[in-house]
C-alpha cells in the first residue's frame, strides 16, 4: 500500500495473512465502508516472501527509472537478465 495514495482516498488493498481466519474477520468488519479492501491469507511463508520480493523489484524499477531504461524494463524485469 502507498500511504500517499490512502490519504488522498484511492483505493488500497493489502494481504492479512494470519493462521486464525477470526482475527481476520474482525480486521475485515473494522475497514468496512472503507476504501480499504483486506484479503485474508493463512500462507504466512508465501505473504513473507511476497512482501521480500516486493522491495527487491521496487528497487531494481527505482534504478531502471532513475537511468531512463523505460517502462520495457518492468515487463522484462521478472524474466532475469541472464
Amino acid at each position: 500500500m502507498i500511504s500517499e495514495e490512502i490519504r488522498v482516498g484511492r483505493h488500497a488493498f493489502t494481504q492479512l495473512g494470519n493462521r486464525d481466519s477470526a482475527v481476520s474477520h474482525v480486521m475485515q468488519t473494522c475497514f468496512n465502508h472503507t476504501r480499504l479492501h483486506i484479503e485474508y491469507t493463512s500462507d504466512i511463508t508465501g505473504i513473507s516472501w511476497s512482501v521480500i520480493l516486493k522491495n527487491v523489484y521496487a528497487m531494481a524499477f527505482g534504478m531502471a527509472d532513475e537511468l531512463q531504461f523505460g517502462d520495457n524494463v518492468r515487463g522484462f524485469g521478472h524474466r532475469g537478465f541472464a
